[in-house]
């Protein structure tokens, strides 16, 4: 029996977090569902793939399959590509058959933590010369969207591929926008240089309980988007900003919190150095479409 309820809890903490992972994919965007998946769009931001994507799959059987690509096809027959976000609990029989069509799959660790983080209280607080800082005005989006374009060139060159023009950037930068205030993003600056960045999500707010019922779980939370300029790292600030930033879920909310790890990317190993238990991987399978 111990056994059983042990398992029921993982397989609930499984269903929560791939719950928030799409939630905060929807967030800021337009959402359809159907019984096969919820499509979701951003007629405005036509080159950003999750804002333009399908999650929550659930389509299973052949001709389920085949209903949900020719939907996409009519959702997205505009756009120049195609996104798939893959869960633990989508049917085998989905990214099967994305592979058969040559979608290219980016995979993604997602770590929970559940308590607090692993880290003494000193490291917990920005290091000597180092301010952080919630960004709240023109000014801090206009410093944050040089940094991501920062982030952008550097991961281009370390793929070796070239890096998405401008225009995409600043596409990205308009998403993040839309999702604030629900979501929060901090910079970092080192004696006077602003170089890092990261955000927070509290995950969707829990129901009210009915009269005389028990609370329900704190919703799962999520931690995204962490960058520190090559000059700046090894300081501390990195891990500086996930405290930051687990802080301001937790203080909104939040019980558990998610963190994203490129699979092949070594942040995964400091994820975990600082208390994020492996839990699941997504994978986004793209398909680049011609005009």
């Amino acid at each position: 029996m111990e056994a059983d309820r042990r398992a029921g809890q993982a397989a609930d903490l499984v269903a929560r977090c791939v719950d928030a992972l799409h939630a905060y994919l929807e967030l800021g965007n337009t959402t359809a569902t159907t019984p096969l998946a919820t499509f979701v769009t951003h007629p405005g931001l036509p080159r950003v793939y999750d804002a333009n994507c399908v999650t929550r799959v659930r389509a299973g059987t052949p001709d389920e399959l085949d209903a949900l690509l020719a939907d996409m096809d009519r959702v997205y027959g505009s756009l120049s590509h195609r996104c798939v976000q893959l869960d633990p609990l989508a049917p085998a029989g989905m990214a099967a058959r994305l592979v058969l069509d040559d979608y290219q799959p980016d995979v993604q660790l997602q770590a929970v933590l559940e308590g607090p983080l692993a880290l003494p209280a000193a490291r917990r607080h920005p290091p000597e010369g180092v301010d952080i800082r919630p960004v709240g005005d023109e000014a801090d989006w206009a410093v944050l969207a040089r940094l991501i374009r920062q982030d952008h060139e550097e991961t281009a060159a370390r793929r070796g591929r070239p890096c998405w023009d401008d225009d995409v950037t600043a596409a990205m930068v308009a998403q993040k926008r839309e999702k604030a205030p629900a979501v929060q993003f901090f910079l970092a600056a080192d004696h006077g240089v602003d170089c890092a960045f990261f955000s927070s999500w509290p995950g969707r707010p829990a129901a009210a309980p009915t009269p005389g019922a028990a609370a329900g779980p704190a919703p799962v939370g999520k931690v995204e988007d962490l960058f520190c300029a090559p000059d700046h790292r090894h300081r501390g600030i990195a891990t500086a900003l996930i405290a930051r930033a687990v802080a301001d879920c937790r203080g909104r909310g939040a019980g558990p919190v998610l963190i994203g790890a490129v699979a092949d990317d070594t942040p995964k190993k400091m994820y975990a150095a600082l208390g994020f238990r492996p839990l699941l991987i997504a994978t986004a399978y793209v398909s680049e479409r011609r005009p």
